[in-house]
């Protein structure tokens, strides 16, 4: 009788922690939603690139081929800009990629989106240059103004297609995360 008491005793304190780290959960989510409703998702290139230093750009001419990718990640991943979490490749062999269009997530073609992704950075790279060429070396600055601005994009998307699908697939835990919690955010709304 004793043991069933105390097996009963260890059965409730048992459930009370599973249904406090429920709570806990609940609560944590109740938070990223509050701290989330203010999220708006930036259309894919409509992105809010204002916060982007010189610094941020320079560290980009500075890797050269790899200037998409850096641009990329610090565009499409930063965790504090969640507004632009707005693509990602949910399988890594996938011939399409994950991209929010202003009204609705939609998966686009692959090839199209890399091409749009290297002619808004190559754009994004033009219109900062100016601001930034003396603090690079002369190597960075001839491939820069050589190299970067007059290759036709075909070439570039295919230069980085596999290190974009890598980082699009690797990184996609960020933007998915984001999405679901502007979709729980939006039927919080809808249910008040």
């Amino acid at each position: 009788m004793y043991c069933n008491i105390l097996k009963i005793k260890r059965v409730n304190t048992q459930n009370n922690t599973k249904i406090e780290n429920q709570q806990n959960n609940i609560n944590n989510i109740e938070n990223q939603l509050n701290i989330n409703n203010n999220i708006n998702l930036c259309a894919f290139g409509k992105e809010d690139i204002s916060y982007l230093t010189n610094q941020d750009y320079a560290e980009a001419y500075n890797a050269r081929w790899n200037c998409f990718l850096v641009l990329t990640e610090k565009i499409h991943f930063d965790k504090n800009k969640p507004n632009n979490h707005n693509i990602y490749m949910s399988k890594l062999d996938s011939e399409n990629v994950d991209i929010f269009t202003g009204n609705r997530w939609e998966q686009k073609n692959k090839d199209d989106v890399f091409t749009q992704l290297a002619r808004d950075k190559i754009e994004i790279f033009d219109q900062q240059i100016d601001g930034i060429t003396s603090s690079l070396n002369d190597e960075i600055n001839d491939f820069v103004t050589n190299t970067l601005f007059f290759n036709d994009y075909k070439e570039m998307v295919d230069e980085i297609k596999t290190p974009l699908s890598s980082l699009l697939f690797n990184k996609s835990e960020i933007p998915k995360t984001t999405r679901k919690l502007v979709e729980m955010a939006d039927k919080k709304k809808l249910l008040k």
